[in-house]
Protein backbone atom coordinates (compact mmCIF):
# COMPACT_ATOMS: atom_id res chain seq x y z
CA UNK A 1 0.00 0.00 0.00
CA UNK A 2 1.13 3.52 -0.75
CA UNK A 3 -0.30 6.98 -0.06
CA UNK A 4 0.93 9.93 -2.09
CA UNK A 5 0.39 13.31 -0.44
CA UNK A 6 -0.06 16.50 -2.42
CA UNK A 7 1.76 19.64 -1.28
CA UNK A 8 -1.25 20.88 0.68
CA UNK A 9 -1.59 17.60 2.61
CA UNK A 10 2.13 17.53 3.36
CA UNK A 11 2.02 21.08 4.72
CA UNK A 12 -1.01 20.35 6.93
CA UNK A 13 0.69 17.31 8.46
CA UNK A 14 4.19 18.79 8.74
CA UNK A 15 2.74 21.75 10.65
CA UNK A 16 2.01 19.29 13.51
CA UNK A 17 4.46 16.44 12.86
CA UNK A 18 8.16 16.09 13.71
CA UNK A 19 9.47 13.04 11.82
CA UNK A 20 12.46 12.75 14.18
CA UNK A 21 10.39 12.30 17.34
CA UNK A 22 6.90 11.29 16.21
CA UNK A 23 4.99 8.64 14.27
CA UNK A 24 1.83 8.93 12.14
CA UNK A 25 -1.07 6.52 12.63
CA UNK A 26 -3.88 6.36 10.07
CA UNK A 27 -6.88 5.22 12.08
CA UNK A 28 -10.28 4.03 10.99
CA UNK A 29 -12.55 5.34 13.74
CA UNK A 30 -13.76 2.02 15.10
CA UNK A 31 -13.46 2.88 18.79
CA UNK A 32 -10.69 0.38 19.53
CA UNK A 33 -7.56 2.31 20.47
CA UNK A 34 -6.69 5.13 22.81
CA UNK A 35 -6.56 7.47 19.79
CA UNK A 36 -10.27 7.13 18.94
CA UNK A 37 -12.83 9.60 20.25
CA UNK A 38 -15.23 7.49 22.37
CA UNK A 39 -18.03 10.03 21.81
CA UNK A 40 -17.78 9.84 18.00
CA UNK A 41 -20.40 7.29 16.98
CA UNK A 42 -20.97 7.15 13.22
CA UNK A 43 -22.05 4.52 10.74
CA UNK A 44 -19.82 5.73 7.93
CA UNK A 45 -16.12 5.01 7.73
CA UNK A 46 -14.07 7.89 8.97
CA UNK A 47 -10.31 8.17 9.16
CA UNK A 48 -8.04 10.32 11.26
CA UNK A 49 -4.33 10.95 11.04
CA UNK A 50 -3.04 10.70 14.59
CA UNK A 51 0.39 12.04 15.45
CA UNK A 52 1.98 10.28 18.43
CA UNK A 53 5.40 10.26 20.05
CA UNK A 54 7.88 7.60 18.90
CA UNK A 55 7.89 6.00 22.36
CA UNK A 56 4.09 5.59 22.55
CA UNK A 57 3.11 1.89 22.63
CA UNK A 58 0.96 2.26 19.51
CA UNK A 59 2.00 -1.10 18.04
CA UNK A 60 -0.52 -2.91 20.24
CA UNK A 61 -3.20 -1.56 17.88
CA UNK A 62 -1.34 -0.27 14.83
CA UNK A 63 0.78 -3.17 13.58
CA UNK A 64 0.66 -2.80 9.79
CA UNK A 65 3.09 -0.36 8.11
CA UNK A 66 2.12 1.51 4.96
CA UNK A 67 4.44 3.69 2.93
CA UNK A 68 3.64 7.31 2.17
CA UNK A 69 5.46 10.20 0.57
CA UNK A 70 6.17 11.33 4.17
CA UNK A 71 7.62 7.99 5.28
CA UNK A 72 6.12 4.97 7.01
CA UNK A 73 2.75 5.30 8.73
CA UNK A 74 0.87 2.57 10.62
CA UNK A 75 -2.68 1.24 10.45
CA UNK A 76 -4.61 -1.49 12.24
CA UNK A 77 -4.31 -4.76 10.33
CA UNK A 78 -8.09 -5.06 9.88
CA UNK A 79 -8.18 -1.56 8.32
CA UNK A 80 -6.41 -2.87 5.19
CA UNK A 81 -9.76 -3.97 3.77
CA UNK A 82 -10.99 -0.35 3.86
CA UNK A 83 -8.06 0.97 1.85
CA UNK A 84 -6.75 0.61 -1.70
CA UNK A 85 -3.31 -0.33 -3.00
CA UNK A 86 -2.46 3.17 -4.29
CA UNK A 87 -4.09 6.23 -2.75
CA UNK A 88 -3.73 10.00 -2.75
CA UNK A 89 -4.25 12.28 0.25
CA UNK A 90 -5.00 15.74 -1.09
CA UNK A 91 -6.73 19.08 -0.61
CA UNK A 92 -10.45 18.35 -0.70
CA UNK A 93 -11.69 21.60 -2.23
CA UNK A 94 -11.12 25.37 -2.32
CA UNK A 95 -12.11 25.61 1.34
CA UNK A 96 -9.36 23.19 2.40
CA UNK A 97 -9.68 19.94 4.26
CA UNK A 98 -8.20 16.58 3.29
CA UNK A 99 -9.73 13.76 1.24
CA UNK A 100 -8.33 10.28 0.57
CA UNK A 101 -8.84 8.90 -2.93
CA UNK A 102 -7.88 5.80 -4.90
CA UNK A 103 -8.13 5.06 -8.61
CA UNK A 104 -11.43 3.31 -7.86
CA UNK A 105 -12.85 6.54 -6.36
CA UNK A 106 -13.09 8.32 -3.05
CA UNK A 107 -12.02 6.26 -0.05
CA UNK A 108 -13.08 8.83 2.54
CA UNK A 109 -14.48 12.34 2.16
CA UNK A 110 -12.75 13.99 5.09
CA UNK A 111 -9.59 13.08 7.00
CA UNK A 112 -8.81 14.97 10.21
CA UNK A 113 -5.28 15.46 11.55
CA UNK A 114 -5.01 15.10 15.35
CA UNK A 115 -2.21 15.74 17.80
CA UNK A 116 -2.48 12.59 19.95
CA UNK A 117 0.80 13.06 21.81
CA UNK A 118 -1.00 13.68 25.12
CA UNK A 119 -3.26 10.59 25.00
CA UNK A 120 -3.02 8.74 28.33
CA UNK A 121 -2.42 5.16 27.18
CA UNK A 122 -1.84 3.92 30.76
CA UNK A 123 -5.37 5.04 31.75
CA UNK A 124 -6.78 3.50 28.57
CA UNK A 125 -5.10 0.18 29.40
CA UNK A 126 -6.18 0.37 33.04
CA UNK A 127 -9.77 0.45 31.78
CA UNK A 128 -9.00 -2.73 29.80
CA UNK A 129 -9.83 -1.15 26.47
CA UNK A 130 -8.50 -2.67 23.27
CA UNK A 131 -6.85 -6.01 22.54
CA UNK A 132 -4.95 -7.87 25.23
CA UNK A 133 -1.31 -6.95 25.54
CA UNK A 134 -0.31 -10.54 24.71
CA UNK A 135 -2.21 -10.66 21.39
Amino acid sequence: MYIKLDEYAQNVILAKFDPLTQVVLLAAEDGISPYNNPEDITMETSFTINIVNNDAPFDRWFKFPIETSLGTWYIKTHSKSLLAEDMTLHKKNNFGGLALDASEGRVVESVAVKDATLVDIVAFDRNENGPSINS
